[in-house]
């Protein structure tokens, strides 16, 4: 085997070698791995990634015994813990009783209060599987607390503010290209890769709570994260990136989206110009910024793969 192969791949090839040797190869890509990948897929204090997760799991502890306020629409589940770089938090859940299938079953919002870090999360459950519930809501508590770290990579005032357009940017675009453009811009924002590739643990643990741990194989592993919908969107941007035409119209709208003005949500909505309309070079933006998702979307499936390496390697020392 060729150690110089990505992880990913060495998964690729674990259905013509045999597990005991591919688990080796992996043992040993795991004792490589740098505490820079570990904070990268855990949060920006080392332990605050899992200290979020006990939180989510103290939300759904609550919810299976009964422990939440019921008024018939929703159920509100209230929590508090320590949050490592961040300190005590308490956590409101509005659990909505309504079956309702969105597109982001979990929003949230920080703020402080009589002194206290508060943090409401709204939840709509509809057919979502519970495994992809718990993951987003970690992942929604996380941006809580990115958003205000300035030392984050990629976080300031203006990439934030931009952040928060992508997504709208990307509902109307006119042309394929412009809206995976968008997507991949939003997608490969370092706080969402962040929140992304430490999902995949909630995943696994989820997708294999039933499985007894010494049967399953690599190959198993492998299928497992291609059903993953947020390894997915990866696949899919990256598809789309490196095949798919821009055009005309495609140009006009990312430029006309970028040189206009912006709302600034960190102080008092004010109008803000990100982009200078008369210097911004939207083709040589674009062209940059493609080569960009292209390379960080490559990055974050590799990172997927390596965080089953840490799922692997904790599951298999819980005995």
């Amino acid at each position: 085997m060729d150690k110089r192969l990505t992880v990913k791949e060495l998964f690729k090839e674990s259905n013509c070698v045999s597990d005991i040797k591919i688990r080796k190869i992996l043992h040993e890509q795991y004792e490589l791995l740098t505490e820079k990948l570990i904070d990268e897929s855990y949060g920006s204090f080392k332990g605050q990634y899992q200290s979020v997760k006990n939180m989510v799991k103290q939300v759904f502890n609550k919810i299976d015994n009964g422990e939440t306020i019921n008024n018939g629409i929703e159920s509100i589940i209230r929590v508090n813990g320590n949050i490592e770089g961040v300190g005590n938090v308490t956590l409101i859940v509005h659990w909505s009783l309504i079956n309702d299938t969105v597109e982001l079953p979990v929003s949230g919002k920080s703020f402080y209060e009589n002194n206290e870090h508060k943090i409401v999360l709204y939840v709509k459950y509809g057919n979502t599987p519970k495994y992809d519930i718990s993951s987003t809501m970690a992942h929604e508590i996380m941006h809580c607390f990115q958003k205000e770290l300035p030392k984050v990579k990629d976080v300031n005032i203006n990439s934030m503010i931009l952040y928060n357009y992508l997504l709208y940017f990307q509902s109307q675009a006119p042309e394929e290209f412009s809206h995976y453009f968008f997507y991949g811009m939003y997608i490969t924002f370092f706080i969402e890769r962040t929140a992304n590739i430490s999902s995949v643990s909630n995943f696994m643990e989820e997708y294999f709570k039933n499985r007894d741990k010494n049967k399953i194989s690599t190959l198993e592993y492998q299928n497992a994260i291609e059903k993953y919908d947020k390894y997915q969107m990866y696949e899919e941007v990256l598809e789309n990136m490196l095949h798919r035409e821009i055009k005309n119209d495609d140009i006009k709208y990312i430029n006309k989206c970028l040189t206009g003005k912006f709302k600034n949500i960190y102080n008092h909505n004010e109008d803000i110009l990100l982009f200078d309309p008369q210097t911004f070079n939207v083709e040589v933006y674009i062209s940059k910024k493609k080569e960009e998702i292209i390379k960080l979307c490559q990055e974050t499936i590799e990172k997927m793969y390596k965080n089953i390496i840490n799922f692997i390697e904790n599951y298999y020392g819980r005995d």
